[in-house]
């Protein structure tokens, strides 16, 4: 059986949701981490394998 994996989504300039796009995570098999540093700015989330990955607002320059 083919395995589903993630793909990386570039920012939208001016969008800053980090539930949105945990939201979506979630939807593909994510889950959230138990610990989370600043959730502000970004949330931690695990892919079904159990890998930590972060959805964030942060956008470099």
């Amino acid at each position: 059986m083919a395995q589903r994996h993630a793909q990386a989504v570039p920012p939208r300039r001016g969008r800053h949701r980090p539930g949105r796009a945990e939201r979506l995570a979630l939807a593909a098999g994510a889950t959230k981490a138990t610990d989370q540093p600043n959730p502000d700015r970004w949330r931690v989330l695990l892919d079904p394998a159990g890998h930590p990955f972060c959805v964030t607002t942060l956008i470099p320059a």
